[in-house]
């Protein structure tokens, strides 16, 4: 059983001009057996004013991990 997630949001300023920014990511998970799952989460980051003067606009990564569901 594998699930699928993609998120993507964008973000305008109304308070500073011509800021804008984004979110975004991927979430894919699999069931390898009951109820224990692998997932992969690749994400990034983008602001095209960032709150420190010099710092990076862009960020991205990925996160992995082994979870259990139970009830």
């Amino acid at each position: 059983k594998i699930n699928v997630v993609l998120t993507e949001n964008f973000y305008y300023s109304l308070t500073q001009a011509d800021r804008v920014r984004n979110d975004g990511a991927l979430n894919v998970s699999w069931e390898i057996f009951k109820d224990f799952y692998f997932s992969l989460e690749p994400y990034n980051n983008y602001d095209s004013k960032p709150p420190i003067e010099g710092g990076d606009k862009f960020d991205f990564g990925i996160v992995f991990g082994i979870n259990y569901k139970f009830y």
